[in-house]
């Protein structure tokens, strides 16, 4: 029989010590990135779900803009047809807008408008605006 050397010997049993993973350590590092990954799953979904209202109530700002600019530059006497709802369902803002006229008391000749604007979405709550009119000054150009 041969004879192995004590270095031969040692040279095997460090070698045997550096063969890889084993399964264990492989289960470890499998369950550690699982929860790593539901970690991030979670907040990117609720980063999704914040983008969402944001760009719903972006879409809620600009259709309210859009209805007053209308509403302000409306001849006065076509204000009392103005009222009234209508329902939009068109992306990327669904929702009813409702328009009321109310004369102020006084004899001014002020209306002031109310705005409802009511999202589908129910996460998103509704809006109402006002808007005072008066009737503007006549212009006379022979005074001027």
């Amino acid at each position: 029989m041969m004879r192995t050397s004590r270095s031969t010997r040692t040279a095997r049993r460090l070698a045997r010590g550096r063969r890889g993973f084993g399964l264990v350590e492989i289960l470890f590092a499998v369950v550690i990135t699982t929860i790593a990954m539901i970690g991030l799953a979670g907040m990117l979904l609720h980063s999704a779900r914040a983008a969402t209202l944001v760009s719903i109530r972006n879409a809620r700002s600009a259709a309210a803009s859009q209805q007053l600019n209308r509403l302000a530059a409306a001849p006065y006497a076509t204000l009392d047809s103005q009222a009234g709802c209508v329902t939009v369902s068109i992306q990327p803002f669904p929702h009813t807008r409702c328009i009321a006229v109310q004369a102020i008391a006084g004899g001014s000749g002020a209306k002031q408008l109310r705005l409802i604007i009511r999202p589908v979405n129910t996460r998103v709550r509704a809006d109402t605006l006002y808007l005072t009119r008066t009737l503007g000054a006549t212009v006379n150009p022979v005074a001027s």
